[in-house]
């Protein structure tokens, strides 16, 4: 029997990667993620907006209670969502920009000329996130957050585990509160007591996996009200007046520089920004880009988008909170401003997104509406980023694979991964996590879709059968 701890477990939105080639890296021509050409209309796919989980914790092996973590948030609704043509220049009230008493985010770096090359990419980027040490903010800030109580320690069984299935990249999910305490602050917060043990608990991890040659996409996963807040730090969003995008941009610059030098190491900026201005949003994130690189940081860096990053709703503006509401397909292409996007000097931006199989896309039941809807819900953000020379990672994605379509629905989207594996990186299944804490194989109380082994790492469940064989194809 799967198990959940009621009032903490929760899905933490999760992971992967992808590397440009050593070649674009080290030219002096390397090319940067703008975008010239503004985006075409497209027409919308369906809504698609992810679940927004509660906060992981352990449950006792006894236990029989399925409940967990929060009620999903309420889906994009695709009755209002409206096209957003990205020629329509940027209304400039609704750009970025807020004061801040910290360091302003440094201005967009030049290259470096000879950058850390990166190891060698997997022809495909795919494996799982990692989740447990994400969650909420009501621990002691004072003392910080406490191991084997508010985070899960993982052992290095489960790194173990995951290579022998051929998996090339975990998804690790962090909290910024957790990493950094004070705003500004230094990262790790403390050099002793339990925030050091926190940030060695995941460096540990983090420098195992990549020791296994398998590539870490460090990645903060955020608590609102409920579930999962986006861009916040303790509740507050970025950009909202007390963390403004300097903040932001701080951590990144930090947080960066710790793993600078492991070549295997991928950023992603933040689990699914959401109830925020799009526009305000590609705006940090232009400045955290702008930050990593500055610290001397040459890997990947994933980019979410506005709307939980709903790979269905990349092109449609509807969770914008914004007037005039923007797309993500808008806000990447003017995050500079009209007709100037986001911009990476290295050219190694990432579009991460994010789809589950059910009906509002929450995955938030075990519904699979149908055997392709991961892939109708894929095709709108991939064609896209096609059309303007950008590169999709699918960070989030899982479904019971016992339910009705899961696994013809899976087929199908290995092979769609396959015939777009020019634009279409990987993909991370959510999620895997550890024994105990994370074993829901369904979606009790919220989609869970474990992949956790039992018996001490060496049992499968039934979502690992159905997904093994494609970490390798």
């Amino acid at each position: 029997m799967q198990f959940v701890r009621p009032d903490r477990l929760a899905k933490v939105t999760c992971l992967a990667l992808t590397i440009t080639s050593w070649l674009a890296a080290c030219s002096n021509d390397s090319p940067s993620n703008e975008v010239t050409t503004e985006s075409a209309t497209i027409p919308e796919p369906a809504s698609d907006s992810p679940r927004a989980p509660s906060d992981p914790a352990p449950v006792p092996a006894e236990s029989t209670d399925s409940s967990s973590s929060a009620a999903p948030s309420a889906p994009a609704d695709s009755s209002d969502a409206s096209a957003d043509p990205a020629d329509t220049p940027v209304d400039s009230t609704a750009a970025p920009g807020d004061s801040s008493d910290t360091p302003t985010p440094p201005s967009t770096p030049t290259p470096p000329s000879t950058p850390t090359p990166p190891p060698v990419s997997p022809a495909r980027i795919r494996g799982t996130n990692l989740v447990g040490m994400e969650g909420g903010y009501g621990f002691n800030t004072q003392s910080g957050p406490v191991p084997d109580s508010d985070y899960a320690v993982h052992s290095t069984k489960a790194i173990d585990y995951l290579a022998t299935k051929n998996v090339n990249v975990i998804r690790f999910l962090f909290s910024w509160e957790r990493m950094q305490s004070t705003l500004g602050g230094p990262v790790p917060a403390a050099s002793t007591g339990n925030y050091k043990a926190y940030f060695d608990d995941y460096k540990r991890i983090v420098d195992y996996a990549t020791s296994k040659a398998i590539t870490v996409v460090v990645e903060p996963w955020q608590a609102g009200g409920s579930g999962a807040g986006g861009a916040r730090w303790r509740g507050n969003l970025v950009g909202g007046g007390t963390v403004t995008s300097a903040h932001f941009a701080d951590f990144w610059s930090k947080m960066a520089a710790l793993f600078a030098n492991n070549p295997r190491v991928a950023i992603g900026l933040v689990n699914e920004p959401n109830g925020m201005s799009t526009m305000s949003w590609f705006g940090i994130a232009q400045d955290a880009v702008t930050a990593i690189r500055t610290a001397g940081f040459n890997g990947d860096i994933y980019v979410p988008g506005n709307g939980w990053t709903a790979a269905g709703s990349w092109n449609d503006s509807s969770y914008d909170t914004a007037s005039p509401k923007r797309s993500n397909a808008y806000g990447w292409l003017n995050a500079r401003g009209p007709g100037l996007p986001l911009l990476d000097p290295l050219g190694k931006s990432i579009v991460e997104v994010h789809s589950y199989a059910d009906s509002d896309a929450s995955g938030s039941s075990t519904q699979v509406t149908s055997s392709n809807v991961t892939r109708s819900r894929l095709t709108g953000v991939v064609d896209w980023a096609k059309t303007h020379g950008l590169k999709v990672w699918l960070g989030e994605v899982g479904m019971y694979a016992s339910a009705s379509n899961a696994s013809s629905n899976w087929t199908d989207f290995v092979s769609y991964a396959k015939s777009s594996s020019d634009t279409l990186l990987g993909f991370a299944w959510w999620a895997c996590g550890k024994p105990g804490w994370w074993n829901d194989i369904a979606a009790n109380g919220g989609g869970h879709f474990s992949i956790t082994p039992t018996n001490d790492y060496t049992t499968d469940t039934v979502n690992m059968d159905m997904i093994e064989g494609s970490f390798a194809e």
